[in-house]
């Protein structure tokens, strides 16, 4: 299991992008996930974020995802976590 986590930002067309974030959504990873976050905002008119093969997500990458989703309504989010993943968050109360 991958330690880090993966961003990848594929161009899809001029001012449209895809911004990829799988692996360890962890205190340890929140910045580098913050960051890729803004920079992509800030370059691209049109953004769809994917969340994908996420082996664990804690409090603070989840803080990041809810601000980012209420800051900028226009992104477009793809997220697919793992059942127990969804269990957790289920059972406190969160929806991403």
């Amino acid at each position: 299991m991958s330690k880090g986590v993966d961003i990848i930002c594929n161009d899809q067309a001029e001012g449209v992008a895809q911004l990829t974030i799988s692996g360890n959504l962890t205190l340890r990873n929140a910045t580098t996930v913050k960051q890729a976050l803004i920079e992509a905002q800030d370059k691209y008119k049109y953004l769809s974020v994917l969340l994908s093969e996420v082996n664990a997500l804690d409090v603070s990458v989840i803080q990041i995802i809810m601000a980012a989703k209420s800051s900028n309504p226009a992104i477009q989010w793809n997220i697919t976590l793992s059942d127990d993943i969804q269990t957790l968050l289920v059972r406190a109360g969160l929806t991403l």
